[in-house]
């Protein structure tokens, strides 16, 4: 997916992330990245819903803005992510 301009995380944070129907799959809690050949690659993105946090591989991302962000996932079948942190 082709992503031009800046985009600061700052702008993205809590914002909502739909599914293809245009039910809300959560708000957006923080990305995941891995080292790329020049710049970090985003590998996923973390959704939070009800105090839950779901994770979705990039892979599934279909639109990802600081207007729209929308997932190629249903709403309820997004995988549950638990955090490494303690």
């Amino acid at each position: 997916m082709p992503m031009f301009g800046e985009l600061f995380l700052s702008e993205i944070l809590k914002k909502p992330v739909l599914d293809p129907t245009g039910d809300d799959v959560g708000l957006l809690r923080d990305v995941s990245i891995i080292k790329g050949e020049t710049f970090p690659v985003i590998s996923s993105i973390i959704v939070e819903k009800k105090k839950k946090h779901y994770i979705v591989p990039w892979p599934k991302i279909n639109i990802f803005n600081k207007r729209v962000m929308s997932v190629n996932v249903s709403a309820g079948s997004v995988e549950a992510y638990e955090s490494n942190e303690e």
